[in-house]
């Protein structure tokens, strides 16, 4: 409910979003987890996939 005591063109003043931090306060960089939740499950999955083979692709050459 608007409050009567404002003026209506400030009740219908968009409001800035806060900045958010790519670092949280622990010191946890947010960057990767915001990537990966704006993939899709399928782009996710894909994206996981090609990291897993790169793990075994380099586990390959080290045995070589």
């Amino acid at each position: 409910m608007a409050d009567p005591r404002r003026p209506a063109s400030e009740a219908a003043a968009p409001q800035e979003p806060t900045p958010v931090s790519d670092e949280s306060p622990e010191g946890v960089d947010r960057t990767l987890i915001r990537w990966m939740l704006s993939l899709t499950p399928d782009q996710r999955l894909e994206a996981l996939q090609g990291f897993a083979d790169s793990v075994w692709a380099f586990r390959d050459a080290r045995r070589t």
